[in-house]
């Protein structure tokens, strides 16, 4: 558990993220920052989201208690989204997958640095 502490504190640095956390690819914790406040049917959820070949026509996604629309169908195993002024952003890599919360107004890409962080944890064999 400390190396992916660790390597979460890398992108929790980055001023784009408010909240993050990684899990395994059975929706299991494997690490998150204090104010990262999860609930296991909602991380299935995502999961299944994200392994599913149905993205495309996803359209609204209610985690945490709140409701996100869809901002635009990516790419397989990411999932971008907004509710009121928040982003919400889901990536899966091949051992893990990724959510990250982040203020819409703040400067930069949620998108960019959750994507930036997954190429790192893949190079690295996580």
């Amino acid at each position: 558990m400390p190396q992916w502490r660790k390597a979460l504190s890398v992108l929790a640095a980055r001023s784009k993220i408010d909240s993050a956390a990684i899990f395994d690819m059975n929706g299991n914790l494997l690490s998150r920052t204090e104010n990262f406040a999860e609930k296991q049917e909602d991380i299935m959820a995502v999961l299944h989201v994200l392994t599913s070949s149905n993205q495309l026509k996803l359209i609204k996604l209610s985690v945490f208690g709140d409701v996100f629309t869809c901002v635009c169908p990516g790419q397989a195993g990411v999932l971008l989204a907004n509710s009121e002024g928040r982003l919400f952003v889901a990536v899966r890599t091949l051992k893990c997958m990724v959510i990250a919360f982040s203020n819409e107004e703040a400067r930069g890409s949620c998108l960019y640095h959750v994507m930036e962080f997954c190429k790192m944890l893949e190079s690295k064999g996580g």
